[in-house]
């Protein structure tokens, strides 16, 4: 599904399917009421946030919707990972850039679509999935080795419990989750 915008004033949309990616320009949410249930899906947002925040803005939407780990928060949010009882499953985010080793005006396939450095992938996966491939595995064991003990750091470093540090607890999600498939 391919939109030029997405705009949720006082709404909320869930993205119906499975493996169905949804593929934005831009994306708005009012956040007050408004939010995106990825459900078991992922969304592509080209133009993630204002030239003040870029990249900043879809990281927050995932944070808020993550509500303290139970994923019915405003922003973006998956009904899968709400009702999923061992907790090992999350909403995942992280630049094209950062995800798909991406720079400048290089493009990468991403769940099939084709994405920009500059866009913001989500993706339903298991906590400890750093680079979005559906699995928590040994290449995101590195991920959360080379930040751990960073600050401000984001989920695509390792950060999958959103307190802006990437430590034990982070380690311990991986861990939890090493080994399974979203």
């Amino acid at each position: 599904q391919h939109l030029a915008a997405l705009n949720l004033n006082g709404t909320a949309m869930e993205i119906l399917g499975t493996g169905t990616v949804v593929h934005t320009g831009t994306l708005t949410t009012a956040t007050t009421s408004g939010f995106i249930d990825v459900g078991v899906n992922a969304l592509i947002v080209d133009n993630p946030g204002t030239s003040a925040t870029p990249g900043s803005y879809v990281p927050g939407l995932v944070a808020t919707g993550y509500a303290g780990g139970l994923w019915n928060g405003l922003g973006i949010r998956s009904y899968a990972a709400m009702n999923d009882s061992p907790k090992q499953h999350a909403v995942g985010y992280g630049s094209a850039a950062s995800i798909l080793n991406l720079s400048g005006v290089q493009t990468g396939l991403f769940m099939g679509e084709t994405v920009a450095a500059g866009a913001m992938l989500v993706r339903y996966t298991v906590y400890g999935d750093a680079d979005l491939n559906g699995t928590a595995d040994f290449n995101d064991f590195l991920r959360v080795q080379n930040n751990f003990g960073a600050a401000s750091t984001t989920w695509d470093r390792g950060d999958f419990n959103f307190d802006g540090t990437t430590d034990f607890n982070d380690f311990l999600a991986l861990q939890n989750a090493f080994g399974l498939m979203a």
